[in-house]
């Protein structure tokens, strides 16, 4: 028999609450979300979620209330990363309504609608039996397959205490867990809402009284009840943590559930993840993983590994690749006057284009709240152009021929020139290069949609920025 399937992102309390349960019966699940794939590649894709459910905080699409092109093109990259990085719904709403607008009322797949109407998850496919809630997927997995009943007893007025705290969970916790997190996550509030954290004190008592005669919410020993609470309390301890003067069962209880021996692998990493996704300062770049720093401890992309060497900087990535990799040096001569001239125009395109004009942009616009290009923006782009435009002697910027120099500035400049279009009469060979370099083969397909992304994004930050303002 196959195993069961779970549909899962482990930053939500639902679908841990189901992992835990699963460990307490040594059940294995197939897993299909972040478990499964690259997890530094996971948490990119749940950042750019992040920034999106930005974007989208205010608009119905990513440039207003329209559909634009930037919406046609990310869509088709947000639709093919859900099977291994879904939309948690929970944590970015916005991006899954978006998602199911484009989609005319598809959710990511017409198969995974299929399965779950209400596009949640977790959802469980058990050999073609199809369940969603954590809570109906963790009483299900314990009939089915624990080889006893001590977590879910059958015992009927036993069983109806257990089903009493599940409801509990989800009445009256989980909602005051989901007003504290939305209003930090997705609203911009700068603190918790306190109608959320009165209301996670309250569900305390109520907790408190459960425990007054018991050690765990329904007797004795750990049942269902236990670990599908004890995933959504560990998550909200960054906003209202157990007062254990307030709370001292409830305090107490918590500190048995912590020594449970899988708690920590199932449960300990992923609220830790979590936090880390509620007090990210990107201005600080908390939002990098400690694994990543690691990696590249410059913490930029793009980064290589190659047979375990890290290389981080785009212009000695494409270097590496092309003295290592390249079937011949015409990109990257190994003539030393040319190579040095290269070297010369990447350094100009770290040091005037992307650290000079563009980084003004991304400091004051996406980081510094600012609603308009400012003037010293505008003043190191038109230098950059005009710079390049004296650099141009040549059909290329080194000789007639097309090398790593091209590739590098003409990018950053198109970036720039979506922000700031350029003067076609001041720049004329400025203009007539980039339709040269632009002709190579791919060029528009790996270019153009990451170029709009970066001016979306741009415009509703100054939007956001705008309306913050006033």
């Amino acid at each position: 028999m196959k195993k069961p399937i779970l549909y899962c992102s482990e930053l939500s309390p639902a679908v841990r609450a189901v992992l835990l349960t699963a460990k307490a019966m040594d059940l294995e699940l197939e897993l299909r979300g972040a478990t499964e794939f690259p997890q530094a590649g996971v948490d990119g894709i749940n950042e750019a979620y992040g920034f999106m459910e930005q974007f989208l905080k205010s608009d119905s699409y990513l440039v207003g209330d329209s559909v634009t092109v930037a919406d046609y093109c990310c869509v088709a990259s947000v639709s093919t990363i859900q099977y291994a990085a879904p939309i948690d719904s929970y944590l970015f709403p916005n991006v899954f309504e978006w998602t199911i607008n484009l989609l005319a009322g598809e959710h990511l797949t017409p198969e995974y609608l299929d399965m779950n109407p209400q596009h949640t998850i977790p959802t469980l496919d058990d050999n073609g039996d199809i369940l969603w809630d954590s809570q109906a997927i963790c009483t299900y997995l314990i009939d089915k397959y624990a080889p006893n009943d001590d977590l879910y007893t059958r015992e009927l007025y036993t069983r109806a205490r257990i089903n009493q705290r599940l409801y509990f969970i989800s009445s009256v916790f989980y909602p005051k867990m989901v007003m504290i997190n939305g209003a930090i996550l997705f609203r911009g509030a700068t603190e918790f809402p306190q109608a959320g954290v009165d209301g996670i004190n309250e569900a305390y008592g109520f907790m408190e009284q459960f425990l007054k005669s018991d050690s765990y919410l329904v007797g004795d020993s750990v049942t269902v009840a236990d670990y599908c609470c004890v995933a959504s309390v560990s998550t909200i301890q960054y906003a209202a943590p157990i007062d254990s003067y307030l709370f001292p069962n409830v305090f107490e209880w918590f500190e048995r559930m912590k020594t449970i021996p899988f708690y920590d692998e199932v449960n300990g990493k992923n609220v830790e993840m979590f936090e880390q996704l509620v007090v990210v300062d990107f201005s600080k770049k908390e939002h990098l993983s400690e694994t990543f720093c690691t990696i590249n401890p410059h913490h930029t992309v793009p980064t290589l590994v190659d047979d375990g060497e890290v290389i981080w900087d785009s212009h000695a990535i494409m270097a590496y690749l092309v003295s290592k990799y390249g079937k011949s040096d015409s990109l990257y001569p190994k003539d030393l006057t040319a190579r040095a001239k290269i070297d010369q125009c990447l350094h100009f395109d770290t040091a005037v284009i992307f650290s000079g004009a563009i980084t003004s942009f991304v400091k004051t616009i996406l980081y510094g709240g600012k609603s308009e290009f400012q003037a010293e923006s505008l003043e190191l782009t038109n230098k950059a152009y005009d710079y390049t435009e004296k650099l141009l002697k040549d059909e290329f910027l080194v000789g007639n021929n097309l090398t790593l120099a091209d590739i590098s500035c003409c990018i950053d400049l198109l970036t720039l020139d979506k922000l700031v279009p350029m003067d076609k009469n001041r720049h004329p060979k400025l203009v007539a290069w980039m339709e040269n370099v632009s002709k190579i083969p791919n060029f528009h397909d790996i270019n153009d949609e990451g170029v709009q992304q970066l001016h979306s994004r741009f415009e509703s930050c100054m939007a956001a920025n705008k309306k913050t303002a006033n």
